[in-house]
């Protein structure tokens, strides 16, 4: 039996599947293929019982603490490619072009269009390719060993609820997105000071997620209440008055928000 781990972290689903969006599901499958049966099972296992003592998401990679039978816990990272600057400023070009999967990322899903775009104009995917690499500082013979699931499941979880930590991931910030996007659109940054829409995640930008204390209770909410038009603006080529587009841009908006 794996020793107890106070306060660890745990993902929102305690049966069934991990992941309930595709762009989850198919990161975590990334990690999973290949894996030995009784590796995953117990991976799964070490996940919901809360075995993973900390992650970090940032460029490049996931990093964390999984503990095992041993007293120590095992140093675990899931590293994927990070994008260039110049394959970034293609992505969001393309979806610049297109307020409704901008608003859909800003509201915490990720539409199959973008990829399928992403694929057209420069064969591209925002996704990690598979299989996923990932190490840990245990002895098994099993690769990839349980430790590393686990701190998958982990990683899928967050990712689910907020795809922006996967464009972090690939090499992309939150602030850098939204900052592109408006200079891509050109509007003008926030004035400092402003009141800002809430961010998706409410514990940190840069994807750190710790052990709470014992006092702590943690709650994500799985619906993200953010209004793109009050992060971005509303776009320059939409006429002074016309309330009509900016109606349908809302809808578009809380069509997306509703489905989370």
């Amino acid at each position: 039996m794996p020793v107890r781990v106070e306060h660890g972290l745990q993902p929102r689903s305690q049966r069934g599947e991990i992941a309930q969006n595709w762009w989850a599901r198919q990161f975590l499958k990334g990690i999973e293929d290949g894996v030995v049966r009784s590796e995953l099972e117990t991976g799964r296992r070490y996940a919901r019982k809360g075995q993973v003592a900390w992650m970090e998401i940032s460029a490049g990679g996931v990093k964390g603490a999984v503990q095992g039978v041993v007293a120590e816990p095992y140093t675990v990272e899931i590293t994927c490619d990070v994008l260039a600057p110049a394959v970034w400023d293609e992505i969001l070009t393309t979806m610049a072009a297109r307020l409704d999967l901008c608003a859909a990322v800003l509201g915490g899903a990720v539409p199959k269009e973008i990829e399928q775009l992403l694929k057209i104009s420069a064969s591209l995917s925002l996704l990690p390719a598979s299989p996923i690499a990932g190490v840990c500082s245990c002895d098994r013979v099993e690769q990839p060993c349980r430790h590393i699931i686990a701190l998958g499941c982990l990683a899928t979880d967050r990712f689910d609820d907020a795809p922006l930590l996967l464009f972090e991931l690939r090499g992309q910030p939150q602030d850098g997105f939204l900052a592109r996007l408006r200079e891509l659109w050109g509007l003008q940054p926030p004035v400092p000071g402003q009141v800002e829409a809430p961010r998706p995640l409410s514990r940190t930008v840069s994807g750190y997620y710790d052990r709470p204390a014992a006092v702590e209770t943690v709650d994500v909410p799985r619906v993200i209440e953010l209004n793109a038009l009050v992060e971005l603006g509303s776009p320059p080529f939409f006429n002074v008055g016309d309330s009509a587009s900016i109606q349908s841009l809302r809808t578009i908006y809380n069509d997306h928000s509703a489905e989370r």
